[in-house]
């Protein structure tokens, strides 16, 4: 008799947690469901950001390089003017100007929820702030010589400073390439 008393207890115990278990699971589930739903909605909204950074920055390495062509066929030209300083090639030329690369977004992404995000773009954002910093560094050195050689009127100090400026230039077309493989991801994602 208890054995039966038992087993009819049990049974009737299982079949109360059977909801309590169900409202659980469902519970979890539209937990899992809301947090992916945010998730999806934060990425689409850093990554709009980051797709509006990237027309600025693309511009931005655009008009800047352009400007130190222009000043590397100023110090090409004035490579053998013996009179002539850097700091008047520069002056002509309108001086030594350095793009401004914006990467608010992507380092609030960093910062946050960078699972979220594919890999390929992953790897290309990453390709641009490592091409950042190495341009950062080449522009502290030209910066650096500039301002200890701006009288300089030598072909060899001349030289130096285009060596340094192509080398700026390269880095800049580097950078360029990296923005428009991630505007091709982002044409990518509004053609879905």
């Amino acid at each position: 008799m208890k054995i039966k008393q038992l087993l009819s207890n049990s049974k009737k115990v299982i079949w109360e947690m059977v909801p309590v278990i169900l409202g659980i699971w469902i519970a979890l589930w539209v937990s899992n469901w809301n947090e992916n739903k945010r998730d999806k909605q934060f990425l689409e909204r850093i990554m709009q950001s980051v797709q509006n950074e990237n027309k600025v920055n693309l511009e931005e390495v655009k008009e800047i390089r352009l400007r130190q062509k222009r000043l590397l066929d100023s110090v090409e030209s004035n490579l053998n003017m013996g009179k002539t300083t850097i700091l008047q090639i520069l002056s002509k030329s309108g001086g030594f100007k350095i793009p401004s690369i914006k990467n608010a977004s992507w380092k609030a992404l960093t910062g946050s929820k960078i699972e979220l995000m594919d890999y390929k773009t992953l790897k290309i954002l990453t390709d641009i702030e490592e091409e950042q910093k190495s341009l950062e560094s080449k522009i502290a050195y030209t910066t650096s010589f500039l301002y200890q050689n701006l009288n300089a009127n030598g072909k060899d100090e001349k030289t130096i400073f285009k060596v340094l400026l192509n080398d700026i230039i390269d880095s800049e077309n580097q950078l360029e390439k990296r923005f428009k493989e991630l505007e091709v991801i982002f044409l990518g994602l509004t053609e879905k």
